[in-house]
């Protein structure tokens, strides 16, 4: 689990903001362009052990949005001295609403290249900030 005082910055990318939009089974089943997420880079998951599923109360800080967030998708990592893989967490998402970080980039006029703070306060909560 997280603890209060892990913090960790995701760069955006295209694909961060519009990810009801991109890629090649989205031509098809084409999505909301609100539909967005958080990028958990695979050593901030294993440093915070943020793993998939879990669910957090999240907030940005700028007020926009006080909501259960939830820790999805799938990055895998082996510890070479024991063998073990362990599965970490890949993003953050809306929990029931996939529209939730959407919503919020756009309030924010969130763009490719921008800056994005996870920090958590406690083991459960975690806020967002764009820098």
């Amino acid at each position: 689990m997280p603890s209060a005082g892990d913090v960790f910055y995701v760069r955006l990318k295209h694909a961060h903001l519009r990810w009801g939009t991109l890629g090649a089974s989205r031509q098809v089943n084409q999505r909301s362009p609100l539909e967005a997420y958080v990028q958990i880079p695979v050593s901030d998951a294993e440093a915070c052990t943020i793993l998939p599923g879990t669910v957090f109360r999240g907030s940005s800080t700028d007020g926009f949005f006080n909501a259960d967030v939830r820790a999805s998708g799938s990055a895998k990592k082996r510890n070479n001295s024991t063998g073990i893989t362990t599965k970490y967490a890949k993003q953050f998402q809306g929990s029931g609403n996939l529209k939730l970080f959407g919503h919020w980039y756009r309030h924010v006029n969130a763009q490719p290249g921008d800056m994005i703070k996870v920090e958590f306060t406690s083991a459960h909560d975690v806020q967002f900030t764009k820098i």
